[in-house]
């Protein structure tokens, strides 16, 4: 995958894309009470992740993905370690704060929006040192 994105294939961009709407996600099958589930996977995410940690251009890799699959783009600068700069991280956290925050989409979007900016680092929480000790307080 990484070799045909490198040769600016487009295809591979196919192979990020998920339903995000209300209108393209499938039933969840769980119970009146049962916890949501994650949006459908795309099938690619494990394989983009690791793409992400390989590639020299990482910031242009980020970027690509960003534009079709937020939450994807955020697991590859958490999970898959991708060295971006910290504009990229920026671009991620603020995509993953839009679509947390868009009534447009379906809410399993939304959550793994949430989760997914979690471990990417939130930026509405600012590390602080109070007395010594550092703590999270909400900006």
């Amino acid at each position: 995958m990484l070799a045909r994105w490198q040769a600016g294939q487009p295809e591979t961009t196919v192979w990020w894309h998920s339903p995000r709407t209300h209108r393209g996600m499938p039933p969840a099958r769980v119970g009146e009470w049962g916890p949501l589930p994650p949006p459908p996977p795309t099938g690619w995410e494990q394989t983009t992740i690791l793409a992400a940690g390989m590639t020299d251009q990482a910031d242009a890799f980020a970027q690509a993905v960003l534009a079709i699959n937020p939450a994807l783009a955020g697991r590859c600068v958490s999970e898959g370690a991708a060295p971006v700069s910290a504009a990229m991280r920026n671009d991620v956290q603020q995509a993953l704060l839009a679509d947390l925050g868009n009534p447009a989409l379906h809410r399993r979007m939304r959550l793994q929006a949430g989760h997914v900016l979690g471990a990417v680092g939130d930026p509405r929480f600012m590390p602080q040192v109070l007395h010594g000790v550092q703590v999270v307080c909400r900006a």
